[in-house]
């Protein structure tokens, strides 16, 4: 695939494959994945167990590197980066939710929407205060800002870590299957809280799941399969097809 630097596309994966040595031999675990992703997409990765999903999404957020291929976020090649800079763009230009929430216990919830606004010089702390008062604002939960972990519910732990991901204004978020520990009630507040960002905030989001509940709440959906990609689909055109056929 050609790789385009513009703005257009904030991440791509330009013919990506990971290859991992084990003692049965040579384990590939992504296939040549081409994948252009744009400001704004909700963008849902579904395939089942084993098919690569979790490692493409490790290669978009620079949490490893392709064995081939490049991978672009804002047109810079994150292969070219050293390990400073792939620090700082995972600090403040990714987001990360994942399924075991990963909150610190002896942090309130307040304060673990605070800790990594710390790093950002930019701001004054009164500044960092008031933005962890709004994304808990902004995730219903402002009524349990000086909750530790082990006092709030599984979705509400879950709300906190999205609220976490937003802290820096990421260019996106990278989600890895966010409501795997969630029973299905916690798990459709998480996905509402999740297109709620992305449609009122235009927050780019990838989402990677086995569930198809879930995938579907996103806009386009991206189903891997032994490590490539078997299809590419808009599921907004396809309800709107469908509902013209109605």
């Amino acid at each position: 695939m050609t790789k385009d630097k513009s703005t257009d596309f904030v991440l791509q994966a330009c013919d990506v494959s990971k290859h991992y040595r084990t003692t049965a031999g040579e384990v590939r675990a992504v296939k040549e994945v081409n994948l252009r992703i744009r400001e704004g997409e909700f963008v849902a990765i579904m395939g089942p167990s084993g098919s690569g999903k979790t490692t493409l999404l490790s290669m978009l957020g620079a949490l490893e590197s392709p064995t081939e291929g490049e991978v672009l976020l804002q047109g810079r090649d994150l292969g070219r980066l050293r390990s400073r800079e792939l620090a700082m763009l995972r600090r403040f230009q990714l987001g990360f939710i994942f399924q075991s929430f990963y909150l610190v216990d002896h942090l309130t919830a307040f304060e673990n929407i605070r800790f990594p606004l710390g790093f950002n010089v930019k701001m004054e702390p009164g500044e960092r205060d008031d933005r962890a008062v709004r994304l808990l604002g902004m995730v219903g939960l402002a009524d349990r800002s000086d909750h530790f972990p082990r006092q709030l519910s599984g979705g509400e732990q879950q709300r906190v870590a999205i609220a976490r991901a937003m802290a820096n204004e990421p260019a996106v978020i990278l989600a890895d299957e966010p409501t795997g520990n969630l029973d299905q009630r916690s798990g459709n507040e998480i996905m509402d809280a999740l297109e709620d960002l992305n449609q009122r905030l235009k927050q780019t989001l990838v989402v990677v799941t086995h569930d198809e509940q879930v995938a579907r709440r996103a806009r386009r959906l991206v189903l891997l399969e032994d490590g490539q990609v078997m299809e590419d689909r808009d599921l907004v055109t396809d309800a709107a097809d469908m509902n013209m056929e109605r």
